[in-house]
């Protein structure tokens, strides 16, 4: 869950707000979706699984999009400079 906040912070400083916003919303997606099956599979179990996925899931998610940014910042940064 560190990994996760580290990244999301980065690209709020790199200006990409809205992709914070994203993966907030995303989060609250794969909770809904999977407590439904989860619960209604699982049980009482299956309420212990949402939070874990939830996070697993952003991180992937902002784990995939992090160097993307960053070349992209790269970029910016040499434009400015040259």
């Amino acid at each position: 869950m560190g990994v996760n906040f580290a990244i999301r912070f980065a690209l709020i400083g790199l200006g990409k707000s809205s992709i914070s916003v994203m993966v907030g919303v995303m989060e609250v997606i794969v909770r809904s979706i999977s407590t439904h099956f989860l619960v209604s599979n699982l049980g009482f179990l299956g309420m212990t699984f949402p939070n874990p996925l939830c996070w697993l899931t952003s991180t992937v998610f902002v784990a995939l999009l992090y160097p993307q940014m960053m070349k992209k910042a790269d970029l910016l940064k040499n434009k400015g400079s040259s």
